[in-house]
């Protein structure tokens, strides 16, 4: 309605060195609530302008001028923009209170639970791909924990390792010791190194050629201890799009799953949504913090004490850097990981009691160590492009959506194989998920709409 009241008002504009073409006036009229009093639409649309016009206009707007600027001057991509953003920010504050009211003890879950990148596997990939697709059993895990809805009968749920039951949720699955998460853990690894070198090579952090490696050894002193589970040599490239070089020989990361989050009580009289989120933030840093913190282990051949701070401090002296990648249950990453994809700062910076700790978070976290290598691969590849899809399809039409795509599939199939192998040959229990030839339990009988 807005563009079409600026093209009846001020013409149509086909090329900047001639002037608008104008509507006939009786068109005009038509769009005027003085000429056309009795306008339903009209009579709604000025009746939302106030409002609309709160919404799409930048804040530095004077309030008395934004319904003629919104009219007159703002570009309808900006207002639908702002008009979006407003309101996700508005539906994210009525789910934070509906959840508070209705079910507190899922709050805490929230934040990692509306992870964007890990609603692309089940809704948001091209299947043309067979490695895009999932199997019914790992699809079902998948969106029954999105939606936080019960995996296995609330009244009959299988045996762990341990001995204890799982919850119904899940989430026993990935804080109990002896459900080893090796096999994920590496999963991740393979998948994520896969992923982040058409990313890396994309920004011009290394060569189209180079690869990323896992487990690169002989990066300390002892040959037992692997401090990094994803590295790359960053190459100089002269490409003038390409980032300045970096002085790191060595830039890696080691992952860690992190456990679910803590339950905790929140106040209803503070922002429930800001203190969630940063509660979930805090609990990703405390894994952040134990890999830089590390503590002593035994070498299993020589039974050495190693010291966890001589790794780091090993590591500092080399120049190389290591980045934390925390990863909780549910596929939301610590603020290292998202320092280091997009390149945003947490809430709070982590202080540490050691020195070479202290040092490696610093570095990790500036320039020149790569960040915010997704906005630097779509900025470059927007220059260079010679296809109209990075990723091949519409769904993936620039590194950002091809990345979180990747990065969350292999997030979703990871965590699928670990609960699938939670509760595998546990006994009388049925531990296997609701299947399209088995019958679904009471508890989440009737489709599900996403």
């Amino acid at each position: 309605m807005k563009e079409a009241y600026q093209y009846a008002t001020k013409g149509f504009t086909f090329n900047e060195d001639l002037d608008p073409f104008q509507v006939h006036p009786t068109i005009t009229s038509l769009f005027s609530l003085d000429t056309n009093p009795n306008s339903k639409y009209l009579q709604r649309f000025h009746r939302l302008l106030p409002h609309l016009a709160n919404i799409a206009c930048p804040p530095k707007c004077p309030s008395n001028e934004r319904q003629s600027h919104f009219l007159n001057k703002i570009s309808t991509h900006s207002a639908r923009g702002r008009i979006k953003k407003h309101c996700s920010s508005s539906l994210l504050h009525v789910i934070y209170d509906k959840v508070q009211q209705d079910h507190p003890e899922h709050l805490p879950h929230l934040p990692s639970m509306l992870s964007p990148h890990m609603s692309y596997p089940l809704i948001n990939m091209c299947r043309s791909v067979p490695a895009h697709r999932l199997h019914n059993w790992n699809f079902l895990y998948a969106i029954l924990r999105k939606l936080r809805l019960p995996i296995y009968d609330p009244l009959d749920c299988p045996s762990c390792h341990c001995g204890q039951i799982h919850d119904c949720y899940g989430d026993h699955a990935f804080c109990c010791v002896k459900n080893n998460k090796k096999m994920a853990h590496n999963f991740i690894r393979d998948g994520w190194a896969s992923c982040l070198q058409s990313l890396l090579a994309t920004a011009g952090y290394i060569l189209p050629t180079s690869t990323l490696e896992t487990e690169k050894p002989n990066l300390v002193s002892d040959s037992a201890t692997f401090p990094l589970d994803i590295s790359f040599d960053p190459d100089p490239s002269p490409s003038p799009f390409s980032p300045p070089p970096c002085p790191y020989p060595t830039v890696g990361a080691d992952i860690t799953i992190a456990p679910p989050p803590p339950a905790s009580d929140f106040s209803e009289s503070v922002d429930v949504c800001e203190t969630v989120t940063a509660a979930a933030e805090k609990h990703l840093q405390t894994k952040e913090r134990q890999k830089l913190m590390r503590s002593n282990r035994v070498n299993p051949t020589t039974l050495e004490v190693i010291d966890g701070d001589h790794v780091i401090r090993q590591l500092v002296q080399a120049m190389i850097i290591m980045i934390p990648f925390a990863i909780d249950p549910h596929g939301r990453w610590g603020p290292m990981t998202h320092n280091f994809l997009f390149g945003h700062s947490p809430r709070r910076h982590m202080t540490f009691s050691r020195q070479s700790a202290t040092e490696m978070y610093s570095r990790a976290y500036r320039h020149p160590c790569p960040l915010a290598i997704i906005p630097t691969a779509s900025a470059v590849w927007k220059h260079t492009k010679d296809r109209q899809f990075f990723g091949h399809s519409y769904t993936a039409p620039t590194p950002r959506e091809h990345a979180l795509g990747q990065l969350g599939l292999v997030l979703t199939k990871a965590y699928g194989l670990h609960l699938r192998n939670a509760t595998r040959k546990m006994g009388p229990c049925d531990a296997s998920p609701p299947g399209l030839d088995t019958p679904q339990p009471p508890h989440h009988t009737g489709p599900i709409y996403i």
